[in-house]
């Protein structure tokens, strides 16, 4: 296949390029790391496809017409597999495909081929990080506002659960994957677990149907959600109706970001939980300023704990690390 995709390389020019890319919906200024994120037969497929809904074997039988791949069929399962491509369902069913964007491709690429992204200069990825924070408050920007006038409208990541509550959600799963977390590839900043995300989906366009994840037992998702918690990962999602959830941080998740940006603090996403602090009961370790994702608690310079509640999200972490009990919460009514 690599030697089909160097044969298909040199029949390409310039314009074919930049109409392959027009058509991926690229950005003008992300054009020469769209090149890098898109495999030579993947731009002649692109090209081919444009932007119609074709059937499996329809395409199956186009890509062998146009002599794009000897097995028209691998070529279809890795550029699914890359988000190059995604599954859309006829009225019956039956299975089609379309070619996706950039946007799409983005996450996968920095999720799934870590070592390929991080050659792209720091520089390079932040601006790309900047625009797709644009691109995903774009979309949900309007939502997390509803929100905050207090509607209840769905939102992806928009509930801090307790662990609790996160050991009793993968509890209930027949079906559990471990999943990198795009936000953390992506932005590429934090020394926290990276591979965090658990999902209950296996249907079309999910990660595991793509050919992505590690399949985990629930007790094994249990064991993980302890570990994480105590380095201050943040279970967050309603697991029923996103089919799974995230254990986020800061400063890398996209939706704490708009959160911060839009000042949606306690609406989005929603605390269940009041913080409360008892400084006689606290032993200064500072546990409680390591785990907290935003300041909340911090150590001053005489080596002492301080609590800013107006800086506390209501995501609970706290609680569950603090050795002595000096931190407990109670429901928001």
């Amino acid at each position: 296949m690599e030697e089909d995709s160097q044969m298909e390389l040199k029949q390409l020019t310039m314009e074919e390029k930049n109409k392959a890319l027009d058509l991926f919906d690229t950005p003008v200024q992300f054009r020469p790391e769209a090149l890098k994120m898109l495999s030579q037969q993947e731009l002649k497929l692109i090209l081919l496809m444009e932007k119609e809904c074709i059937p499996e074997k329809e395409l199956e039988k186009r890509i062998g017409e146009a002599g794009l791949a000897r097995c028209p069929e691998a070529l279809i399962a890795s550029a699914y597999s890359r988000a190059v491509l995604c599954k859309v369902r006829d009225e019956n069913g039956g299975l089609q495909y379309q070619v996706t964007d950039f946007y799409s491709r983005f996450p996968y690429y920095a999720q799934f081929e870590y070592e390929e992204y991080v050659r792209i200069p720091r520089a390079r990825r932040e601006l790309m990080n900047q625009w797709d924070l644009e691109v995903y408050m774009s979309y949900y920007e309007d939502v997390v506002k509803a929100k905050m006038r207090g509607e209840d409208v769905f939102m992806h990541d928009g509930d801090f659960m307790t662990l609790e509550e996160a050991c009793e959600a993968v509890m209930k799963q027949d079906f559990i994957c471990r999943v990198p977390c795009n936000c953390k590839y992506m932005m590429d900043v934090t020394d926290k677990p990276r591979d965090v995300c658990i999902h209950f989906r296996h249907d079309d366009n999910s990660a595991w149907d793509r050919g992505h994840g590690q399949r985990i037992t629930a007790e094994q998702a249990v064991e993980l959600l302890h570990e994480w918690n105590k380095r201050g990962l943040m279970p967050n999602g309603k697991p029923e109706e996103e089919g799974g959830f995230c254990n986020c941080d800061c400063p890398s998740c996209y939706p704490i970001q708009m959160a911060k940006k839009l000042g949606s603090q306690g609406k989005y996403p929603r605390a269940y939980w009041q913080i409360h602090w008892d400084e006689s009961r606290c032993i200064n370790c500072g546990r409680c300023t390591q785990v907290c994702n935003f300041q909340a608690f911090t150590m001053g310079e005489d080596k002492k704990v301080s609590f800013d509640p107006a800086k506390c999200w209501g995501c609970t972490v706290c609680t569950e690390n603090c050795p002595k009990g000096a931190i407990t919460r109670t429901p928001i009514k």
